[in-house]
């Protein structure tokens, strides 16, 4: 029902740097003051590319664009993705207890552009947990639902892009497009061990319009 054809990056609005600390909030700071239709760019400075990253909410019409050879990486923390319910990096009959490291909600015209990586690191043990989120997801297959972060969430929103982007190492789904209309995932790499449980790659659910090509 749309006519879709190859996207283009989108116009910067601001560029964070890498460094090597916690960079959530320098992050999310920049994504709410972006205006609609332009991008947040990730880049490196100097010999440093790599950016730790709790949650982060994208500001509709807002995008990220992440440079060649950056790497936007989960921290290896759960309550960095806790939604309030303190269960997120334990097992119980819900999980639901973590927030994705990317969430769209309610968005318009936005996406994730760049020759970058987005890593999860699900296997990676968590500081305050002692265990990886792929060993949780494991230890649940015997009882209960592992509350693991996904990496991409997408809800109640309309024409989401991504373009060119790799996805890695998910702690959970990579992409989850939920009760929402026009999804383009153009030139996307998804790269996650076969044996990493519940890696599911993109998930449209109660959507309509999705193409995934190339």
């Amino acid at each position: 029902m749309r006519n879709v054809v190859e996207p283009e990056y989108p116009e910067t609005c601001s560029v964070v740097y890498a460094r090597n600390n916690l960079i959530t909030a320098d992050i999310q700071r920049a994504l709410d003051k972006c205006s609609p239709g332009k991008a947040v760019r990730l880049s490196s400075n100097g010999s440093m590319n790599i950016f730790l990253s709790g949650a982060l909410n994208m500001p509709s019409g807002v995008s990220l664009l992440i440079d060649k050879g950056v790497t936007l990486k989960a921290i290896n923390n759960a309550s960095a993705f806790d939604n309030g319910k303190k269960t997120c990096g334990t097992i119980n009959n819900d999980g639901k207890g973590c927030n994705a490291l990317i969430t769209f909600k309610n968005s318009n015209n936005a996406g994730i552009y760049g020759e970058g990586i987005i890593d999860g690191q699900g296997g990676e043990v968590l500081n305050d947990k002692m265990t990886s989120w792929w060993d949780l997801a494991q230890k649940a297959k015997r009882s209960g639902k592992q509350n693991a972060p996904r990496l991409i969430q997408i809800n109640n929103s309309q024409n989401i892009t991504l373009y060119k982007i790799t996805l890695n190492n998910s702690p959970n789904f990579h992409v989850v497009f939920y009760k929402s209309n026009g999804l383009t995932v153009w030139d996307t790499t998804i790269n996650t061990p076969a044996n990493a449980r519940n890696t599911d790659g993109i998930d449209p659910i109660s959507s309509r319009n999705v193409t995934v090509t190339y």
